[in-house]
């Protein structure tokens, strides 16, 4: 009684909250199966009316249709949401880059391009002409450092 009179009872809930969160880190980390969880690689927004956690590393590419953004991964399918394009450009690493005014993709996900597209995830998107010379660049980077990490050393 001496809680609920004080209005005790939401602030013990919060304490009672709080003192959960590492422990769902903690369960994170034994089913991604990685001893350190490194939270940046991770991403929340909302979908349909819930909240998603979605790791970054599986979006494929952003696509913005209208007054709704499609976040499209590899292997969960995709997630509309009403997150401006632009703030899904600000929130991502560099590993995406924009290509287009309707769309942001992911650099490790190209299976290849050329100077007018970009094949992602079995997609074939033409690149802007705003975005092109950017792009190109980001992507010739991202293509050279995978060369250099895949081509064994000369002995």
């Amino acid at each position: 009684r001496t809680f609920r009179r004080l209005g005790l009872i939401p602030l013990c809930l919060w304490f009672g909250l709080a003192a959960l969160h590492p422990f769902e880190n903690l369960l994170r980390m034994k089913l991604i199966g990685t001893d350190e969880l490194d939270l940046a690689k991770f991403i929340r927004f909302l979908s349909g009316g819930r909240q998603v956690s979605l790791a970054v590393a599986y979006i494929l590419y952003i696509e913005s249709r209208d007054y709704e953004v499609e976040v499209v991964t590899e292997s969960e399918g995709s997630y509309p949401t009403r997150m401006k394009i632009s703030q899904w450009e600000a929130a991502l690493d560099d590993r995406f880059v924009r290509i287009h005014r309707s769309f942001i993709v992911n650099r490790s996900h190209v299976a290849r391009f050329d100077s007018r597209y970009v094949h992602v995830g079995g997609r074939t998107i033409e690149m802007s002409r705003k975005y092109r010379e950017q792009a190109v660049a980001k992507l010739d980077t991202a293509k050279a450092s995978v060369q250099r990490a895949t081509t064994p050393p000369v002995s």
